[in-house]
């Protein structure tokens, strides 16, 4: 009798610890796989700023190109200067947002700001040192040109974004 009692004992005792164990390996787990989906969930809230701003970028270039489209060389020096000044204005914006909110990008941006050289193209052309017709040729061939590139290598990086958002990290 007294041996049936110990077996109900230490059986009792057994299971209340493997109750204890599992319910701490569950509490365990489960507090794991809460901070990987609020992880989960703060990528996903940075790559949707960056797309955010990456479609900013994406429109302030395609504004500068519609102030090249703008510029006429019977409208006068100031307005020519003021669209100059605007579309430097579109460009200041872009080096900003882009070395703030996505340094992964700075290299091309240097070099989409160097080749949209059209103000100075447009500067020769009030100043006399180019005809208009050498002033579109330049700014349609290295405007335009790298403009296209440049949005191409914003397209790039989004889709490489967001095919990221299924890989497990």
């Amino acid at each position: 009798m007294l041996y049936q009692g110990i077996i109900t004992l230490l059986s009792t005792l057994l299971g209340g610890l493997l109750a204890i164990t599992g319910s701490s390996i569950a509490n365990h787990y489960n507090h794991k796989k809460i901070l990987l989906l609020e992880r989960r969930k703060e990528k996903l809230e940075r790559r949707k700023e960056k797309r955010n701003i990456l479609e900013s970028v994406y429109a302030s270039i395609l504004n500068v190109e519609n102030m090249h489209l703008d510029f006429f060389p019977s409208d006068g020096k100031e307005a020519n200067l003021k669209i100059i000044m605007q579309s430097k204005n579109e460009l200041d914006k872009i080096v900003m947002q882009i070395y703030l909110y996505v340094p992964e990008l700075v290299t091309e941006t240097l070099e989409f700001i160097e080749k949209m050289q059209w103000n100075g193209f447009l500067l020769d052309h009030m100043a006399g040192r180019l005809t208009f017709e050498e002033f579109t040729k330049k700014t349609v061939e290295d405007v335009f040109t790298a403009s296209k590139n440049y949005r191409t290598c914003i397209s790039n990086f989004i889709q490489s974004q967001d095919s990221m958002l299924f890989v497990e990290s």
